[in-house]
């Protein structure tokens, strides 16, 4: 190891004696410094006059120092500081946007105006979704899929499904790489169906194992209603976590008729289920419910999923229609003593639940209104069947013509629906 690398590692561990570090010339020695968690205040606030300007921003980006950063002489500390980062306070983005360098200022006015459109939402640390909708068809047609508002019903070409084997990668990096680690990301295989040509899904897998970025996916799952999924499951091992299978109803004959095509029977399921534990892939129940729910709709469902061998059930309303008992079902199960609330949340956009039966078995409720993508940017991305990374699920916003800070997610005023 080089002479300077054991002294910033000494640096990081230091007990006493932290002004020896601090006359160090290597400021990657001193920079060890900012990792010590036993770093008393007062050499943290003397480094923040260091020469070296890494050192001051990394210091200055911290939010108890941050407005120090408007008497900051370097403008390239200033910028690195602001750039991107919509946690810069408004009182120091107004000074900012008088400062003498035009590269700062403009910076801090793009910033007000993003700040002036959208509330920047600190409290959400439940990652970042990507969904990764590969081009095929689907077998099924279910009235409520969200595919019928958009240009997914295509049918892919062999020329457009090539295209997006030499696409997709680029696009997953390009936003994996401007998340920049701010949050835990989660990758979804989804599309159509996407086990529809089960031989292209093995090649989008096999490029998958491949990717250089794959440590960076915090998960990945596999949306499916089951159609091809027995034909690709041996290809799943190391790729994917979880395999949520749509079924929307326990009975055979009330699903085929959501479908509008036959479906997978229990016994099937259960092989489809069994397979997937022997490679370690636990696998979801999910249900999109477009009408009342009957009163014993919940237990059977719940009864019907552990037999089967899923390890949770996720039911959600459908987001085109409000003709449902949905949150009357939800406060009730909530409320149910055989059910424990894991955790919750209720906002005007969204409502969601996490419940446990007494031996574990997971129930989640999600009730969404409308697309998200305009009312609350920056949860979601979307690698499209033509390859190309997009903000939304309706292709309206191009990665490239996203305004906002990626890593960060927001809120637009004023798009609150009644809960």
């Amino acid at each position: 190891m080089n002479e300077w690398r054991k002294l910033r590692q000494m640096a990081r561990e230091a007990s006493t004696d932290f002004q020896s570090f601090l006359k160090c010339e290597n400021p990657l020695v001193r920079e060890g410094l900012l990792d010590n968690p036993d770093l008393p205040k007062h050499i943290e606030e003397q480094m923040l006059s260091d020469r070296s300007p890494r050192i001051k921003m990394n210091l200055l980006k911290r939010p108890e120092y941050i407005d120090k950063i408007v008497s900051e002489e370097s403008w390239r500390v200033k910028y690195q500081v602001i750039n991107n980062n919509p946690e810069v306070p408004l009182k120091v983005l107004q000074e900012l946007v008088n400062d003498k360098d035009i590269r700062v200022s403009q910076k801090a006015s793009e910033l007000l105006d993003i700040a002036a459109e959208y509330d920047f939402v600190d409290w959400y640390k439940d990652g970042i979704s990507i969904k990764l909708a590969i081009p095929g068809e689907c077998n099924a047609r279910c009235g409520f899929c969200f595919n019928n508002l958009n240009d997914m019903r295509k049918i892919a070409s062999e020329e457009d499904k090539q295209n997006f084997l030499e696409k997709f990668l680029l696009s997953l990096e390009d936003i994996i790489t401007r998340i920049d680690g701010r949050q835990a990301i989660s990758l979804d295989i989804t599309g159509e169906e996407p086990t529809f040509d089960p031989e292209f899904l093995k090649r989008v897998l096999t490029a998958l194992r491949g990717f250089s970025r794959r440590d960076q996916i915090n998960r990945t799952t596999l949306t499916t209603n089951g159609y091809n999924l027995d034909k690709v499951i041996s290809n799943l091992r190391g790729i994917v976590d979880y395999v949520n299978i749509s079924v929307h109803h326990y009975d055979q004959e009330q699903r085929e008729d959501v479908f509008n095509v036959p479906s997978p029977s229990d016994e099937e399921y259960k092989q489809l289920v069994l397979a997937l534990m022997d490679i370690g892939i636990d696998s979801t129940v999910t249900a999109v419910l477009d009408k009342n729910i009957q009163p014993d709709f919940l237990d059977t469902f719940i009864s019907w999923a552990k037999d089967i061998g899923f390890t949770s059930l996720r039911v959600r309303r459908d987001v085109y229609t409000n003709n449902t008992n949905f949150l009357d079902v939800l406060d009730q199960t909530r409320n149910d003593n055989n059910f424990t609330t894991i955790q919750e949340a209720k906002y005007p956009e969204a409502q969601w639940c996490q419940l446990a039966t007494e031996d574990g078995f997971m129930v989640y409720f999600f009730e969404g209104r409308e697309d998200g993508s305009t009312r609350d940017p920056g949860i979601e991305f979307i690698v499209h069947p033509d390859g190309q990374a997009y903000q939304d699920w309706n292709k309206q916003v191009p990665l490239d013509e996203y305004k906002l800070p990626i890593g960060y997610y927001f809120h637009k005023p004023g798009t609150e629906k009644s809960i």
